[in-house]
């Protein structure tokens, strides 16, 4: 168990500043206990109000941050997210869960060493992008929930949300084997013997044609929901 040292902290803008009681509740954090191990990370202030992040709900993940999802009773129901930095020693972010809301960064030394924190076997380079509405998005998760086409492990396609559907950014490995999964039933006539085939077919061609793109930043995206 550690105590919290606050870092910088922000209220927010417009319709996501934090101010007035939700503001000083997310403050009571400055005389709070840090505790953390392998299972969650939890903040636990002086009069006991809690703020737990279990490491199962993890939201994002790139080289820099793992970010977990908080859920609070505050104000009817509450989600923020919880960012653990990976090169800054001890370093941490509560934060809303858009980029205008409120961001506090603190210290936090509980004495646990997360082995999942450098994990040497998580190195996304994202290479690739593709827009699918909210038509196309179904298909996709379809055949990834049943197997149909290779999973992602965790961190390595993520989701970023728009209006009428989604962007997806695709690890430069994960793409190749992705795309080859999905052209390999095609090959094999899968499409064909399914009632969707013009919409499995017009899913291969969005996934063949995805963009090139280079080191997005992708601290707001989700992990796409069908990750391993």
């Amino acid at each position: 168990m550690g105590k919290i040292n606050i870092i910088s902290k922000i209220q927010g803008t417009g319709i996501y500043k934090s101010e007035g009681e939700k503001w000083n509740y997310f403050m009571k954090i400055s005389d709070a206990d840090f505790i953390e191990n392998e299972q969650s990370i939890r903040i636990v202030t002086s009069d006991g109000t809690e703020m737990i992040a279990e490491k199962s709900h993890i939201h994002a993940k790139n080289m820099n941050f793992i970010t977990y999802r908080i859920n609070l009773d505050f104000g009817g129901g509450l989600q923020i997210l919880l960012s653990k930095f990976k090169n800054e020693k001890n370093a941490y972010e509560l934060k809303g869960f858009y980029e205008e809301s409120f961001r506090i960064k603190f210290q936090g030394d509980s004495g646990y060493i997360d082995p999942k924190l450098n994990d040497p076997k998580f190195n996304p380079e994202f290479s690739k992008k593709q827009f699918l509405s909210n038509q196309e998005l179904p298909i996709l998760f379809q055949g990834l929930i049943k197997n149909l086409f290779t999973r992602p492990e965790k961190g390595y396609l993520v989701f970023e949300s728009v209006n009428r559907g989604g962007n997806l950014y695709f690890d430069k490995n994960y793409y190749q084997e992705l795309k080859s999964s999905i052209n390999e039933k095609y090959l094999l006539g899968k499409f064909s013997e399914s009632n969707a085939k013009s919409e499995w077919m017009n899913l291969m061609f969005k996934i063949n044609s995805a963009e090139d793109i280079v080191n997005p930043d992708t601290e707001k995206f989700e992990i796409y929901p069908v990750s391993k």
